[in-house]
């Protein structure tokens, strides 16, 4: 399944995990619901919201401030970046 954000293509999903097992895919079209974030990961193997759907916004902030405290102020912005280009940040 191809994921598309405004005519832009972000990626696709994977039929089966990396063992050979059936994984099912989030389907959905429309608007993203206030206060939800659908992420994904750049490798082509992440599991993300192309598997398990929109993720709560405050369960991404308690994550990215959680990562903020352990790594660099780097990882943060590029995180804040990515989402920021299809889904406001």
């Amino acid at each position: 399944m191809k994921y598309y954000c405004d005519n832009v293509f972000l990626g696709i999903a994977q039929k089966t995990d990396k063992d050979g097992n059936k994984v099912e895919q989030f389907i959905f079209n429309g608007v993203i619901p206030k206060d939800k974030f659908f992420v994904m990961g750049t490798h082509p193997r992440s599991f993300d919201s192309r598997y398990w759907g929109f993720v709560d916004k405050k369960i991404l902030k308690e994550f990215l401030y959680g990562q903020f405290k352990k790594e660099s102020s780097n990882f943060y912005y590029c995180v804040c970046i990515f989402i920021a280009k299809c889904f406001k940040c």
